[in-house]
């Protein structure tokens, strides 16, 4: 699978005022259209999260798809697109948005319109110990996980993000995304994460001890280790 970088996009502008509910449009509300623009249709059945929660939900046929209930402040949405149902996202992307509060003291909403997705990249290494060898030579088991912080440059004026932002500053403004792929090196201490959404994100490996086959103690850390990677541009 060829590597190329990933277009990602918000073709509408955003709104942040409060149309009338006979609109259809609730306070609090974030919707938009995931689109796999390499092909020109709607993401159906895309998953929509918001990042740092529990809330997703899945997108219609057509791609469109709707967060609500949503609280005033900055909000991090992912989209993973995974047509095929293996567990692994063919396509994926970020979308960032800011709700306030209106002069009637309601949440502001937000119509993110089109999010261009695109593919996905793949992640693969080799764990090595020091003293030579992969862990499973010294009844260890390596896990190695890939997370992700997030910084958009969002504000009242400017609510929408078509990109991320370089995080400097202030580490509060840094959206975590907890692990988004794990995998355990095998009996050479190879790995292999497909399906990792393109960026800049940070692999970590931890050791635990193998008691009878299962996972023991950890005993161990190395890293975070950043790398940077590009999407597929033939997803399939």
């Amino acid at each position: 699978m060829s590597r190329a970088a990933l277009v990602f996009c918000l073709l509408c502008a955003s709104c942040d005022f409060a149309f009338p509910r006979a609109d259809g449009v609730t306070p609090g509300e974030v919707r938009g259209r995931a689109l796999r623009i390499d092909v020109d249709k709607g993401a159906s059945y895309a998953r929509v999260s918001l990042q740092g929660s529990n809330l997703a939900r899945r997108a219609l046929v057509d791609g469109a798809f709707t967060l609500g209930g949503l609280s005033p402040g900055p909000i991090a949405v992912r989209i993973d697109d995974d047509p095929d149902g293996n567990g692994w996202p063919d396509r994926g992307g970020y979308a960032a948005a800011l709700l306030s509060k209106n002069a009637d003291n309601d949440t502001t909403f937000v119509l993110l319109g089109e999010v261009a997705l695109q593919g996905t990249m793949l992640v693969a290494g080799t764990v090595t110990m020091q003293t030579g060898g992969a862990p499973a030579d010294s009844g260890l088991v390596a896990r190695v996980y890939v997370t992700r912080g997030l910084c958009f440059a969002i504000d009242p004026a400017s609510p929408t993000s078509t990109s991320q932002a370089p995080c400097v500053g202030d580490v509060t403004d840094r959206i975590e995304t907890g692990a988004e792929a794990v995998t355990t090196a095998d009996a050479v201490g190879a790995f292999q994460l497909d399906g990792v959404l393109p960026g800049d994100v940070e692999v970590s490996v931890v050791l635990y001890q193998n008691v009878g086959g299962e996972l023991g103690s950890a005993i161990g850390v190395q890293g975070p280790f950043r790398v940077s990677g590009n999407a597929a541009d033939d997803p399939p």
